[in-house]
């Protein structure tokens, strides 16, 4: 029994070593990995460095949106870094980008502190205006007038020590709102509003020149199509039954004013009117038994009156061969020109 026991402690006392050296190999190994590699060497410092930063913006409350963006790309560069050279230049790079976000964030923080004295200490006399101040020897604030009426407190020095970094500085407010630039940058802060209102007027002529100018499209294309009233140049066409005529040949048929119809649109006619009907892309014209139908609407006959707006002289010409065609049978066409032929609107 001794001899077991004896036998269980040196085993546990050599398996203690194992672990020891096991260890101390583990170890050891890992240093001389890292100290055969500077690459990763660098990178490790590099991560070091930024788990750094990072808990330090985030126990001052500096981190937030922008800073955790700024962390993670830089994390992303340091990892697709190819050398210590590269490392070097993103440390380089984003602990600038960190100093500046501490800056600004102090200035935003300060900025803050300003504006809510401002607020609660200035007695605003008009809901809106501006004042420029500045420091003079040995310190004090000095005011002076722009736009507006505002009272000052005493002693405000005190509390807007932290402009006299900034140089003159503009105060701005509006109702509720008070904003505080420095005088450079209200100037620009000027600069860029009456740019956008340039912009805004400049918009504003463009969007109603392009609805005068669609407007005008859309009139356009209304009289052509047939759908708006059509004024302009052009001649009347009167057609006439056989005075007395009652064979088929004596009378004007529907075929007679396509036929007239086509020659006037093929001769250049910009609208036509048939009848009083307008006569539109989907317009027929037709012999419903003893009636000329067109847009499924009976019109007047003997005369039938076909209206053109166009090139009078071109129109006319173009009628010439159908009229003396007709007149073989008797029927009569008469083709005035007009300076101005009026073409009523299809209704919709």
């Amino acid at each position: 029994m001794a001899k077991s026991k004896n036998l269980f402690l040196y085993l546990a006392i050599v398996l203690i070593i194992g672990l020891n050296l096991g260890v101390i190999y583990l170890s050891w190994d890992f240093v001389e990995e890292v100290e055969e590699d500077p690459l990763e060497e660098a990178r490790l410092q590099g991560e070091f460095l930024f788990d750094f930063w990072e808990e330090w913006l985030e126990n001052r409350d500096y981190l937030g949106e922008n800073g955790n963006r700024i962390l993670a790309q830089g994390k992303w560069e340091l990892e697709r870094s190819q050398d210590e050279t590269e490392i070097k230049e993103v440390l380089q790079q984003y602990a600038s980008r960190i100093q500046d976000l501490v800056a600004r964030g102090n200035h935003h923080r300060e900025i803050n502190r300003v504006i809510e004295y401002i607020e609660g200490e200035f007695a605003f006399e008009t809901e809106q205006g501006h004042i420029l101040i500045f420091w003079e020897e040995p310190g004090d604030l000095r005011q002076v007038e722009g736009l507006g009426t505002i009272s000052l407190p005493e002693n405000i020095g005190d509390n807007l020590g932290y402009l006299k970094t900034m140089g003159p500085v503009e105060i701005l407010w509006n109702e509720d709102l008070v904003e505080v630039y420095p005088v450079r940058q209200f100037n620009k802060f000027l600069e860029e509003k009456e740019q956008i209102i340039q912009d805004r007027d400049k918009i504003i002529q463009e969007k109603d020149r392009i609805i005068a100018d669609w407007l005008r499209r859309w009139q356009q294309l209304a009289r052509i199509s047939g759908y708006e009233i059509m004024q302009g140049p052009g001649i009347v066409v009167r057609i006439y039954d056989v005075q007395g005529g009652f064979r088929n040949d004596q009378i004007v048929h529907d075929t007679d004013i396509r036929r007239i119809v086509n020659e006037l649109f093929a001769a250049g006619a910009e609208g036509l009117e048939v009848g009083g009907e307008r006569l539109i892309a989907t317009s027929a014209i037709r012999c419903g038994g003893p009636v000329i139908l067109v847009n499924q609407r009976p019109v007047p006959v003997d005369p039938v009156i076909i209206k053109a707006v166009g090139s009078p002289e071109v129109l006319s010409s173009a009628l010439h061969i159908v009229k003396n065609e007709l007149a073989v049978f008797g029927v009569r066409v008469e083709i005035e020109v007009q300076e101005s032929v009026t073409l009523g609107k299809k209704d919709r």
